[in-house]
């Protein structure tokens, strides 16, 4: 799975495996409003490759290729936070939007890519959001270990 991963990295960016590191394969999240299911790879990368890799985005895949530390998607502080509930599911979750800036440029995280960067952040840095934070359940269905374990995190 992580070489399908790589190989999918590499189609979107143009990042080459040889510069991939992967930490972690998280269990598949079933997506229910689009039918799709989604595997996310955590991989690393070396210090300062955004500045010094030469990307090639395939436009179709990728609008913009940027660096946002980990711990933006914990915090209430930084970047300007979005949030709404979304209510047509049982039970009801928090949809996050995070405006990031990088290079003085403005980024929006949001949906199912906000979801992960929150969860592989409270993952990684082992901690909670500084903001409220309802896990969607219906919407995305993650491993039942995983769940666990965020919901341990985040006091849930």
């Amino acid at each position: 799975l992580d070489s399908s991963g790589i190989n999918a990295e590499y189609g979107e960016t143009g990042l080459k495996r040889d510069v991939v590191e992967v930490v972690a394969i998280l269990p598949c999240l079933k997506v229910y409003n689009k039918g799709l299911p989604l595997t996310p790879v955590i991989a690393t990368v070396p210090p300062n490759t955004l500045n010094t890799y030469n990307f090639t985005p395939n436009p179709d895949e990728v609008a913009d290729i940027f660096h946002v530390p980990l711990s933006t998607f914990l915090s209430d502080t930084g970047p300007d936070l979005d949030s709404y509930e979304v209510e047509h599911t049982t039970p009801q979750f928090d949809m996050h939007h995070f405006h990031v800036l990088c290079s003085e440029r403005r980024f929006d995280v949001r949906g199912m890519t906000a979801h992960i960067c929150v969860v592989i952040a409270a993952l990684g840095l082992g901690r909670s959001p500084s903001f409220p934070y309802r896990l969607p359940g219906e919407y995305c269905v993650m491993g039942e270990a995983v769940r666990e374990r965020v919901q341990q995190i985040m006091g849930q």
